[in-house]
Parts: structure tokens; C-alpha cells; sequence
């Protein structure tokens, strides 16, 4: 048996959805099929990242260095009153570590809008090469963002307080989510 690791309930928490907890485990173990682990295994494949086609596509580059990925990143760090946000995934799950509460609504919205970022770059990045389907920076996180939405909106009981209305309002919430005063 492993022993657990310092960032197994952010990954494992309830406040996503299980899918984006699943991509977002095997993002953190780096066990993702991206370009360079499909290469390592000896398929012949061009390497570069389909999201910003100017480097080379590894864990690292898709999810944080990618300009494309920097951009939806800066965006939702913004909508969550973040000021610096880490440069890896390992650094931001030490971070949150750090940082959260489990219960209060911006714990919340930070599980949920990591969870939600990663797998929705990673479905993007499917998309272009699957499908062959490309959506914009600004789609992708209005896809993203209208997910967080949704969950958010359906949590209740949480405590007026000026940041959880400042998250409110960034996110686009109603007042419903906390308790009556």
C-alpha cells in the first residue's frame, strides 16, 4: 500500500466533479497519455502541443508553461482573488494545501476550479487531435467557467462574508447559496 500524499484530499475532495478529480490524479502522477510519455513509449508521433503549437507537449508544458494554458489559468486565478498563482502542479496542490479550508466557499471554488481547469484543458487538447475541433482561449474558459458555475450554484450554507460575496459576484453567483441572516 502507498502511503497517502499531502495533496490526496484536494484531488479526492467532494467539491468536484469525479472526472475532473480522475484526470486531475493522473495529471499530478504525471500519467497522462501526452505527447512525450506516447513518444518514450516508441511511438512515432510529432511532438509539439496542440493547444499552442510551439513546444514540445509534456505534463509540465500543457497544464502550465503553454501560452494558451497561461492565459485560462491568469483568468480563473483572477475570478478566485488569487494574486500569484504557482507554476506547477505539484507547487499549486502544495499551495492549496496551504491555503484552504475545506468548507469555506473559496476552498471550494479553488478545489473546483483546479479540477475544472485541468480537465478541461486536457479535453481541449483531446478534441484538437481526436476530433479535430478547436475552440479559442475564450471558449474554453467560458466552458470551464459555466461548469464551476454550475457547481457552485448548487452548494448552500455558506456564510455571509464579504469575500464569499466578492466570490459571488466574480463568479456570477446569487445570493441563495448562504444561509438566511
Amino acid at each position: 500500500m502507498y502511503p497517502a500524499q499531502p495533496w490526496h484530499k484536494i484531488v479526492w475532495s467532494g467539491n468536484t466533479i469525479p472526472r475532473w478529480s480522475f484526470i486531475l490524479w493522473l495529471a499530478v502522477l504525471q500519467r497522462l497519455s501526452t505527447k512525450d510519455r506516447l513518444r518514450s513509449w516508441g511511438l512515432q508521433l510529432d511532438g509539439t502541443c496542440p493547444l499552442c503549437k510551439s513546444a514540445n507537449e509534456t505534463h509540465q508544458h500543457l497544464f502550465f508553461e503553454c501560452s494558451f494554458s497561461t492565459i485560462v489559468w491568469q483568468h480563473l486565478a483572477t475570478k478566485n482573488m488569487i494574486l500569484d498563482m504557482p507554476s506547477s502542479l505539484v507547487e499549486v496542490l502544495d499551495w492549496y494545501c496551504g491555503q484552504v479550508n475545506s468548507k469555506s466557499l473559496k476552498s471550494i471554488s479553488l478545489h473546483c476550479s483546479l479540477a475544472a481547469t485541468v480537465y478541461g484543458l486536457w479535453r481541449e487538447r483531446n478534441c484538437r487531435i481526436f476530433q479535430g475541433k478547436v475552440m479559442g482561449h475564450d471558449q474554453v474558459l467560458n466552458s470551464i467557467e459555466a461548469d464551476v458555475r454550475d457547481f457552485l450554484s448548487s452548494r448552500r450554507k455558506m456564510k455571509l462574508s464579504s469575500e464569499n460575496q466578492s466570490l459571488c459576484r466574480n463568479w456570477g453567483l446569487s445570493n441563495r447559496i448562504f444561509l438566511p441572516v
